[in-house]
């Protein structure tokens, strides 16, 4: 007999540049998928969703620990346009990458001090759905950087 346990992994990896493009800091985190996008993901299976779906990053201040629970960003400070990647398998696994930049943010005299990010997921015309959430030690944002955010997904 078969069986199989499936779950969903996240790694983000996160890269501030600075405005001629090199490398300040990188850091690589495990995230929480949490329990609206688990959801979500269920009503897309079932067809239970109208609409086109957008895919934005979210990044924030907010220092909680990721819990199940979290429907929202603690104290989200911005967000852009995300792209994915079209699935593809390695070693038996579905991986998707989701990736975007928040260039806007900070000033010299105070930069956005990130510390936490997630996906964030529209359905048509519903409010976002926050996928996953991930924190991280404090990234001071400044003007003229760039951070880039890059999510794989395995299935």
């Amino acid at each position: 007999m078969v069986s199989e346990h499936t779950s969903i992994q996240g790694v983000l990896t996160l890269e501030l540049r600075d405005a001629s493009g090199a490398l300040i800091e990188r850091h690589v985190v495990h995230n929480l998928i949490t329990n609206a996008g688990k959801s979500l993901l269920a009503r897309l299976l079932g067809g239970k969703t109208n609409g086109a779906i957008g895919l934005a990053i979210g990044v924030g201040s907010g220092n909680a620990a990721p819990a199940l629970e979290n429907t929202v960003l603690g104290a989200k400070l911005g967000e852009a346009k995300a792209e994915m990647t079209d699935p593809f398998v390695i070693s038996g696994q579905v991986r998707v990458n989701v990736k975007s930049t928040i260039a806007d943010g900070g000033t010299v005299d105070k930069p956005l001090p990130l510390t936490e990010a997630g996906i964030l997921v529209r359905v048509g015309e519903e409010e976002p759905v926050l996928f996953n959430r991930v924190t991280f030690p404090v990234i001071n944002k400044g003007p003229n950087m760039s951070l880039l955010l890059s999510w794989d997904l395995n299935f």
